[in-house]
């Protein structure tokens, strides 16, 4: 952990879970996406419940920003809108590309059209806001979610700083998350995509802020917590399994991916954060918006028929199929990050003050 200038805390094993999370919903969608559902009970319990890694981006979200953020947003109003201007440059420039993309795709691969009320709603990323979440981009909901929990984080910023309140927050967002089903209903399309369900995950992320003290404080020694870590981090996904069938998937997954965090503001070592994690912490964004586009484009070019065609293993062809299509990713998401993301979060610093 490191502390700045500006007094931002830096916990440098987040960006390597990151990544690997990116990764994995990489291979959950093409689980989903591409013919290999339900052919076997063992593939279909492990990479089925990939999906869920998308919860670990709010714990993620909210304890970052409070790294980033809490010594320093309400300040001034400078301060709160220079926030603003740098989420904005962070995430729009990149999302607006995929989503002129897939426009494209849509039209020219299946003539399908989008009303303009919709792109207004992309645009805007006013679209989380919608009871049916009706998103262009392939699987942005998490970005809708994030965006929405942006225009509360002020407001989350203050209900944080005060230990009781953090408290008392998540242990209400928590009885929602439990209970959301039974409040909303059955029946309501895409009813998983609510802001409602993962406040928990936010505040959550507030607690392990809090926790920094705490754990660093724990007597480390290296040579031990290397020889446990892989089997604290298995451990950590069998409890993970144990809660969910014992309460339900959210319960499960926010106990789940706080322990893992936990584990990183301890400190991993070069086996979790490393080169190559930390590579792909830093093009995750464009990982996780581009690697559905990768799908479609591989899929109408018959690369993923011919693939599971000349492999007779279905196995092998699922693990063919996913690295492909992660490769793929990752090549395009780093140039987007390079010459995208990079070169608008440096012109949006000119706006700022």
């Amino acid at each position: 952990m490191t502390t700045n200038k500006n007094q931002k805390i830096f916990i440098s094993g987040l960006e390597s879970i990151r990544g690997i999370a990116a990764c994995l919903i990489v291979y959950f969608h093409v689980w989903a996406l591409c013919g290999f559902a339900k052919f076997s009970p063992i593939l279909d319990s492990i990479v089925g419940n990939f999906d869920s890694l998308v919860r670990m981006f709010f714990i993620l979200s909210g304890f970052a920003l409070l790294c980033g953020y809490e010594k320093t947003l309400l300040n001034s109003e400078f301060s709160l809108r220079n926030f603003y201007i740098k989420r904005f440059f962070k995430i729009a420039p990149v999302f607006y590309l995929v989503l002129i993309i897939q426009i494209c795709l849509s039209y020219f691969l299946n003539h399908q059209y989008y009303s303009i009320s919709n792109i207004i709603m992309s645009i805007t990323f006013l679209f989380g806001l919608l009871p049916a979440n009706q998103e262009l981009v392939w699987a942005s909901w998490a970005v809708g979610i994030e965006c929405v929990f942006y225009i509360i984080f002020p407001l989350f910023l203050l209900l944080v700083k005060n230990k009781l309140s953090l408290i008392i927050s998540l242990i209400i967002s928590m009885i929602i998350t439990y209970n959301y089903t039974n409040l909303i209903g059955n029946g309501i399309p895409n009813s998983h995509i609510n802001v409602l369900i993962y406040l928990s995950y936010f505040f959550m992320g507030g607690v392990l802020y809090r926790s920094i003290p705490v754990i660093k404080n724990i007597k480390k020694n290296k040579n031990i917590w290397y020889i446990i870590e892989i089997p604290f981090l298995i451990g950590v996904v069998v409890l993970g399994v144990v809660l969910t069938k014992l309460f339900n998937r959210d319960i499960g997954m926010l106990i789940t991916f706080s322990l893992i965090i936990g584990g990183a503001i301890y400190g991993y070592s070069f086996i979790v954060v490393n080169k190559i994690t930390k590579f792909l912490g830093n093009i995750s964004y464009s990982i996780y918006l581009f690697h559905m586009i990768t799908v479609q484009v591989l899929n109408k070019l018959g690369v993923i028929k011919y693939i599971t065609q000349i492999t007779s293993n279905k196995y092998l062809s699922y693990i063919f199929v996913g690295t492909l299509v992660l490769i793929c990713t990752c090549i395009v998401s780093y140039l987007t990050t390079k010459y995208v993301e990079e070169y608008w979060i440096k012109k949006g610093k000119k706006y700022m003050k």
